[in-house]
């Protein structure tokens, strides 16, 4: 039992050794003498005396160090000749045997002076208090604990510390407690733990291997942790008291949805956590989780981890997309890119200000910005972040925002950020663009794009009113083509232009590989440590992608999703692959939709009646920015990265007649040529049907839209295919052709 009182009938007889020396007592040399080696002090009511007298010496120090009980079973004193005694400790197996050993604060160099033996107990007492529904306990336990270990005897005066060492390994026999006789327990918490059934216990580090052993009368015997998040080491000179209450932790974790594909996916876990005692209460416990493989690609793993706990907790969380290699020339350029290592903003370029833009380019892995509080063009180069594009407001009202509102100033074209959330809407590789947020003061829309996942690609995003409709969406691009980059030379003595080198979206074609991957999630729950370990796992997959571009409906300034190449059993081009919150979709009706409309929804294709029909039922023929007088400006809707707008009749003029050829290279195309200046090649990319969305004539007819409005509801396109010559045609708005800018 814990002895509390030097008067405890407990107490028994201790042990004292002394040293002599000259000067101050130093155990590591050799100037001491053993004055006295482990004599008894006996006890005889509350006197204790040491059995013979002894002497002070007339002129050297005495030093003492004591310990009780004296000369146990369960003690042994060690290294009394080297002057640094200590005692190895084993602990009875029976537990009224067991001491509650003490060690005095050791004395040193006194002189003729009564000598204080303060005493510190060394153990660490343990017993119990039990709840439960009426049952009676047969017995209680301990294993998995080191049984044994050694303790010096010098305890400082200033500091308490009791040092423990040469623990032995912990041993699965179990250390019975001494319980009240006839213990019964109910409902509410009752001490169990006899005056002499406290387990006397080495100081010790707890591990996952050491138990509490419980057996109720008629039930199982019932395993406890002993180590808890509250307590996971016994300290000398404490007494704990372990409350167990009847019933039983239930711990378990089970995957849904244990494999994801190769381009990410949702993990679904249900996990039960809790105590329930016999009465069926349930007492919900909270658990960690942690990623036990080297490579974590789980997205926000840390949100596995629940400190509530409780029944069918379910819990989903994302996965990146596989790690690729490709044949893709460009994109192994991409990959093997340096990160960029501060956020870019992408409106802002040096000598020029800040431009808008509805699509905005990404040349190299890392951390990217652009304004949110203004739609598409509405700031174009601008020393400050302020609307001044009157391209984007007409008194006229030709242009409206995501509410129906005429834009009539420039005021209007600002957006309110507050309450706002932001979207990927679609993007078509995985997880190409992630991370978004917004930035401290809301003025800019953050994203990054990571270097495992960065390849070609097409990404839109959009932000979202408090209730979730769509304001505004921009297009980002990922890409080795610069918008800095160099532009091809037009000129027919009349017009020139400079056309930009590349095609808005393209993106090369070539094999792609993502490996199979696994991991494993260890699971452990709070208080009992008990712990379940799952595995999900990542399937692989190989693909091939052609050349492959974005498509636009007239008017529209978002994107609509490019093929893979295939063609399906009716000779179709077959959709590429699409991710996020809104994959393309094509509307299941062919009947208009306003303008409004088609800003709410970035990701729709909306089909017309008839191939001569529109997608909008008030279609201005200024919304790419034509004018009566046919003078090319950027409109708000422009879906041009900065620097470039949509080319206008007059370009369509020039190429049209330019000597060309057809070339039937990867992909193949019409190339044209201009004495003294670049060729100018046009990939056959085809177009979406507008009555059903349908690819068409993938590399057979090449098709790419002008701002230019011609008459009754169509448009003017510059149009080849491998048998006819290029030529300027007309089309219906509904109609989705590729986009190839100009330099404004």
């Amino acid at each position: 039992m814990p002895i509390t009182s030097v008067n405890d009938t407990a107490f028994k007889n201790f042990g004292i050794i002394a040293y002599q020396s000259a000067s101050d007592f130093d155990p590591a040399s050799s100037g001491y003498t053993i004055f006295f080696n482990d004599i008894e002090v006996e006890k005889s009511g509350e006197q204790w005396s040491l059995g013979s007298v002894y002497y002070w010496p007339l002129t050297d120090y005495l030093s003492f160090f004591a310990y009780a009980p004296y000369q146990s079973p369960s003690v042994t004193l060690n290294n009394v000749s080297e002057g640094t005694p200590s005692l190895t400790y084993t602990v009875p197996t029976n537990v009224v045997e067991q001491p509650d050993l003490m060690i005095a604060v050791t004395q040193k160099n006194l002189s003729r002076i009564e000598v204080p033996v303060i005493f510190k107990h060394a153990l660490a007492g343990i017993s119990f208090s039990v709840s439960g529904p009426n049952v009676e306990i047969d017995s209680i336990g301990i294993k998995g604990v080191s049984f044994s270990g050694d303790v010096s005897m010098t305890v400082d005066s200033e500091n308490d510390s009791i040092y423990w060492s040469n623990l032995a390994n912990p041993v699965s026999e179990v250390y019975l407690a001494g319980l009240i006789d006839n213990t019964t327990v109910g409902e509410e918490l009752t001490p169990v733990t006899a005056a002499n059934g406290y387990l006397m216990m080495i100081p010790q580090v707890l591990t996952s291997e050491a138990f509490i052993v419980i057996k109720f009368k008629d039930l199982p015997v019932k395993e406890i942790p002993l180590k808890t998040t509250k307590i996971d080491q016994w300290l000398a000179g404490h007494q704990y008291n372990y409350a167990l209450r009847e019933g039983s932790y239930v711990f378990d974790v089970t995957v849904d949805n244990g494999t994801v594909p190769y381009s990410g996916g949702e993990l679904s876990f249900t996990i039960n956590s809790f105590y329930q005692n016999a009465s069926g209460t349930l007492n919900p416990i909270g658990w960690s989780a942690r990623v036990l493989s080297a490579t974590d690609w789980l997205i926000n793993s840390d949100s596995l981890s629940n400190p509530t706990g409780g029944e069918a907790v379910n819990i989903n969380i994302n996965t990146l997309p596989g790690e690729f290699s490709t044949t893709n020339a460009i994109d192994q350029t991409l990959k093997a890119t340096t990160e960029v290592t501060t956020v870019q903003d992408l409106s802002y370029q040096d000598g020029y200000g800040y431009t808008t833009a509805n699509c905005y380019v990404v040349n190299a892995p890392g951390w990217y910005q652009f304004p949110s509080f203004v739609m598409g063009n509405a700031i174009l180069e601008a020393s400050t972040l302020s609307p001044n594009n009157t391209n984007c407001f007409s008194p006229d009202q030709y242009f409206v925002d995501y509410k129906g509102n005429s834009i009539t100033s420039i005021s209007q074209v600002v957006l309110d950020t507050v309450g706002a959330s932001l979207s990927v809407v679609w993007q078509d590789a995985p997880e190409l663009v992630s991370n978004l947020s917004f930035t401290d003061n809301r003025q800019y829309i953050k994203f990054y794009v990571s270097p495992e996942a960065i390849r070609q690609g097409n990404a839109v995003i959009s932000i979202n009113d408090p209730s979730g409709t769509v304001m505004w969406s921009w297009h980002i691009w990922v890409t080795t083509w610069e918008v800095q980059g160099p532009t091809i030379y037009l000129d027919n003595s009349q017009y020139e232009y400079f056309l930009m080198s590349q095609y808005i979206g393209y993106c090369t074609g070539g094999s792609y590989s993502y490996n199979a991957r696994s991991l494993q999630i260890e699971f452990t729950q709070d208080i009992t440590g008990l712990k379940d370990t799952v595995t999900v796992n990542q399937t692989d997959t190989t693909f091939q992608l052609s050349d492959n571009i974005v498509y636009y409906q007239w008017g529209r300034k978002d994107p609509m999703l490019g093929s893979t190449g295939a063609k399906n059993s009716f000779g179709f081009g077959m959709d590429k692959p699409c991710f996020g919150t809104s994959p393309f979709a094509i509307s299941s009706t062919t009947t208009p939709v306003t303008l409004q409309q088609a800003i709410q929804n970035p990701n729709v294709f909306y089909c017309s009646a008839s191939s001569s029909d529109n997608w909008c039922s008030t279609l201005n023929t200024e919304l790419w920015g034509v004018v009566a007088a046919s003078t090319p400006y950027k409109s708000i809707y422009d879906p041009s990265p900065a620097g470039f707008q949509l080319m206008d009749g007059h370009v369509l003029d020039i190429v049209t007649g330019l000597t060309g050829t057809w070339q039937n290279t990867t992909p193949p195309g019409y190339n044209f040529t201009q004495s003294g200046y670049s060729d100018v090649f046009f990939p056959a990319m085809g177009y979406r049907n507008p009555t059903n969305g349908d690819l068409f004539n993938l590399f057979i007819y090449g098709s790419y839209w002008s701002n230019s409005y011609y008459e009754n509801n169509l448009f003017m396109n510059l149009n080849f295919s491998n048998t006819n010559p290029p030529s300027e045609q007309v089309s219906s708005s509904a109609t989705a052709f590729p986009l190839r800018s100009i330099a404004n």
